[in-house]
């Protein structure tokens, strides 16, 4: 579970990074990022639930 802790920090720490530096778009990186940390929490999940 650790690692679902670390990739939802890391897209929390780094939206307000892109806000400040790309002003316009950042909102599209935001977007990008959370669907990034819902595949990799969905993946992470799937691989704790079925240890291979």
């Amino acid at each position: 579970m650790k690692q679902i802790f670390a990739i939802w920090l890391a897209v929390v720490i780094c939206i307000p990074i892109t806000k400040i530096t790309m002003k316009n778009y950042w909102w599209i990186y935001g977007i990008y990022a959370v669907g990034v940390a819902i595949l990799g929490t969905v993946a992470i999940i799937i691989n704790s639930n079925n240890p291979s």
